[in-house]
C-alpha cells in the first residue's frame, strides 16, 4: 500500500524569509523615495533661486535706469563750461595732441619754458617704469615733459599739474641747469575712462 507524500501547502511557512524579503523590499523602497525626494528638493531650491535672482537682476535693472535717468537730468542741468570740465577731467580716450596743447597751457600759466612733450615714457634715453597704482574703470597713459624755469616757477608748475582737472601724476623728476635756469624733465601718468562694455552677460545658477 502506497504511503502519501506531504503537499507543499502542509510543509510549515519560514517567517524568516518573509521578513528578510520585507525589509529588503522596504529598505529599497526608502532608498527610491530618498533619491526621488532629494531630486524634487534640489529642483524647487533650484526654481526659488532662479526666481530669486530673477527679481534681484529686475530690481537691479529699474534702479539703474532710475539712475541714469537722475544722471542724465543732472548732466543736462549743468552750464557748458561744467560740462566741460567734466570732459576735459576723464576723457573717453588719449588723445596726444590734446595733451600737448594743455601742457602748453599750463607751462604759460606757470611762466616756464616748455621745450617737449614726448608719448614716450624716457628720460635721457632711458625708459622710465612708472608704478601708477591701477585705477577700476580707467586706462593709463605716459608722457614726458622737458621745461625750463626759475625754481619758482618749477614749483608753479607741479601744483598746477596737481590742480588740473585731468588727473596727472609725476612719477619722476629730473633735475639740471644751473641755480638761475633749472631744465627739468617730468615723466607723468594721466588716466582716461576705459571702453565701456554694454554686452548683456550671462550667471549660471547651481
Amino acid at each position: 500500500m502506497a504511503t502519501k507524500q506531504p503537499t507543499k501547502a502542509n510543509e510549515p511557512v519560514n517567517l524568516t524569509n518573509i521578513v528578510i524579503i520585507a525589509i529588503v523590499v522596504s529598505t529599497i523602497s526608502l532608498i527610491v523615495l530618498f533619491i526621488v525626494g532629494r531630486i524634487f528638493i534640489g529642483q524647487i531650491i533650484l526654481k526659488n533661486k532662479i526666481i530669486s535672482a530673477d527679481a534681484k537682476a529686475e530690481q537691479q535693472l529699474k534702479n539703474n535706469i532710475g539712475a541714469i535717468n537722475s544722471l542724465s537730468d543732472e548732466y543736462n542741468g549743468l552750464g557748458a563750461a561744467k560740462k566741460k570740465i567734466i570732459a576735459d577731467a576723464l576723457p573717453a580716450k588719449p588723445d596726444f595732441p590734446a595733451l600737448s596743447s594743455l601742457m602748453e597751457n599750463l607751462a604759460k600759466a606757470s611762466n616756464i619754458k616748455l621745450q617737449s612733450v614726448s608719448a614716450a615714457a624716457t628720460i635721457a634715453g632711458a625708459p622710465i617704469t612708472t608704478t601708477a597704482p591701477s585705477v577700476a574703470g580707467t586706462q593709463s597713459f605716459a608722457f614726458t615733459i622737458a621745461v625750463q624755469g626759475s625754481y619758482a616757477s618749477i614749483k608753479t608748475l607741479l601744483g598746477n599739474l596737481e590742480s588740473s582737472a585731468q588727473p596727472m601724476r609725476v612719477s619722476n623728476i629730473t633735475v639740471g641747469g644751473s641755480t638761475d635756469v633749472l631744465s627739468v624733465q617730468l615723466a607723468i601718468t594721466t588716466y582716461y575712462q576705459s571702453t565701456s562694455d554694454l554686452t548683456p552677460k550671462t550667471e549660471v545658477i547651481q
